[in-house]
C-alpha cells in the first residue's frame, strides 16, 4: 500500500514512487552517497547555493552531447531539488499545522533531500552511465 505506517491513511508520496520505481542499484546508492560527502564532508544539510556552486553542469553527458545546455542542466537539478523538498517540508507542515516556507536565498538541502532527488532521476539512467555523469558533474 502507498500509505505509509501512521499515516492515517495519507499516501506518502515518496513511498509510492519507491513502489513505481523499485529499488535503486548499491552502484547508484554509491555514487549518490559519494558526491553528497564531496560536497557536505559531514554535514547533514547544506545552503542550496553551496550545491549549486559545487554542481559542474558543464561536465554533465546531456551537455556534452548538445541536447542541453549548462544552464538547462542546472536548473533540471535544482528543480529536482525544490520538488524534494517542497514535498517533505509540505509533509511536515501538514503534519504541524502549517507548511514552512523558506526565505529567498535560505533553502537548505539535507542529505535526504539530495538522496531523493538523485533516486528520482537515476531511475531514467543505467548503472554505468549514472555513475559516470555523477562524477562527471560533482
Amino acid at each position: 500500500a502507498a500509505a505509509a505506517p501512521g499515516a492515517g491513511g495519507a499516501v506518502d508520496v515518496r513511498h509510492l514512487l519507491r513502489l513505481i520505481r523499485g529499488e535503486m542499484s548499491a552502484a547508484k546508492w554509491s555514487a549518490i552517497r559519494r558526491a553528497w560527502q564531496h560536497v557536505a564532508s559531514a554535514r547533514t544539510e547544506i545552503p542550496l547555493e553551496v550545491l549549486k556552486k559545487a554542481y559542474r553542469p558543464k561536465s554533465h553527458p546531456g551537455v556534452a552531447a548538445g541536447t542541453l545546455s549548462p544552464e538547462e542542466a542546472l536548473a533540471d537539478f535544482v528543480t529536482a531539488l525544490d520538488f524534494v523538498y517542497y514535498r517533505s517540508t509540505a509533509a511536515a507542515g501538514r503534519r504541524a499545522g502549517a507548511a514552512p516556507v523558506a526565505a529567498p536565498g535560505s533553502l537548505r538541502i539535507t542529505a535526504d533531500d539530495f538522496v531523493d532527488a538523485y533516486e528520482d532521476i537515476a531511475c531514467e539512467w543505467e548503472d554505468e552511465p549514472f555513475e559516470g555523469m555523477m562524477r562527471a558533474v560533482w
